[in-house]
């Protein structure tokens, strides 16, 4: 665009010198010859194009001086091609014609000629600099770009290995709970029996006993903090891949495609939804395959799971042939483990499809926060 610019400048400062100085009734024609011929010469990028064609309107001017005027704006197209020194060509004419012209003609073309070869490398220079400042612009944006990819792997990097060794203290406190506290509490209960045994007076006994009661309970309740304190110290893909192999009914397919650990809510509630669906295989369906799948997606989590089998417990006027997904009120056909499945859902405001025909399946998109 900027040599376009300059060309058209060169085009009216030459016309400009032209009417000047020739008169007549055809002095239109080189003007329009030299417009179109600098149009066609603009069309090729080539330098050897480019050269030939200045090559040509140089012989012409040899021959038809009125041309003379127009050599400053063709050697624009000459400084543009790799051999700019090849404009000095023009010269030639214009010494051969020197005694047709008037005296200051020759100098005010070689000026023109030095003018427009200012302006054209003035010109290439300006879109040299355009050229560098988008590609500058381009690297400080891709480098942005991946400076924020890898800063955001590093934050994804930093939470796992803070959920990892979360999850490992977690492991810890319960194996330590389990080994001290539960040790000495079983051991408080044996004695609490043996005293009971030897025991004379009935009230003691009786106070005995329900102190050792009390600490049985006491002990029980720990057991099952510690177990579930235990199975939330474990990744989510190793407590399911667990659960999958502990289940004897029929073979599990697992295809398990998330790359970073979940948040505590969610993990229950994928992990509960599984625990219930292979429940309700074992317990209602004859299916000899179950498909599990868990991908992890930018905007949600999406769990499937699916068996070959049918439900048993439903009668035929009763099996659902479309997907339900109401999450308000209990349906009439679900019991008590899928309405828990819908609850859970819920909370996390997502969506829940089950279908019951040719086998049972469930569809679950949980939103990441």
């Amino acid at each position: 665009m900027l040599i376009l610019s300059e060309k058209l400048i060169f085009l009216l400062i030459s016309v400009s010198f032209y009417l000047q100085a020739v008169e007549g009734q055809y002095r239109a024609v080189p003007v329009l010859f030299t417009i179109i011929f600098s149009a066609v010469s603009s069309l090729f990028e080539k330098s050897w194009v480019k050269l030939l064609l200045a090559g040509c309107f140089i012989a012409a001017s040899l021959q038809f001086p009125q041309l003379l005027f127009f050599l400053p704006l063709i050697c624009t197209d000459v400084y543009l091609s790799r051999y700019p020194a090849a404009a000095l060509l023009a010269g030639l004419p214009v010494l051969l014609n020197r005694n047709d012209l008037s005296q200051d003609i020759p100098i005010q073309l070689f000026l023109l000629g030095l003018l427009g070869w200012i302006l054209v490398r003035r010109a290439l220079h300006i879109s040299e600099l355009r050229e560098q400042a988008v590609k500058i612009r381009d690297d400080v944006k891709e480098k942005n770009l991946q400076l924020e990819q890898k800063q955001h792997e590093l934050l994804e990097k930093q939470d796992y290995e803070i959920n990892l060794a979360r999850l490992a203290e977690r492991n810890r406190i319960a194996r330590d709970i389990h080994d001290k506290l539960g040790h000495q509490l079983s051991r408080a209960i044996i004695q609490l029996g043996a005293l009971g045994i030897i025991c004379r007076d009935s009230e003691a006994v009786k106070q005995i006993e329900s102190v050792r009661l009390t600490l049985t309970d006491g002990m029980n309740n720990i057991r099952d903090s510690i177990h579930r304190l235990h199975n939330d110290s474990i990744p989510l893909e190793q407590e399911i891949r667990k659960m999958t192999e502990d289940f004897e009914f029929c073979p599990v397919v697992l295809d398990y495609s998330i790359r970073n650990e979940p948040s505590e809510k969610y993990r229950n509630t994928i992990s509960a939804i599984i625990r219930e669906a292979l429940t309700n295989v074992m317990k209602h369906s004859q299916a000899s395959r179950v498909d599990i799948t868990i991908h992890e997606h930018p905007a949600f989590y999406q769990l499937i799971i699916e068996d070959n089998g049918s439900q048993r417990c439903l009668s035929e006027s009763k099996q659902a042939k479309v997907p339900y997904n109401n999450l308000e009120k209990p349906n009439e056909i679900d019991g008590m483990g899928i309405n828990g499945m819908r609850e859970r859902v819920s909370e996390l405001h997502g969506s829940i499809n089950i279908f019951r025909e040719d086998g049972f399946r469930i569809f679950v998109s949980l939103p990441r926060a």
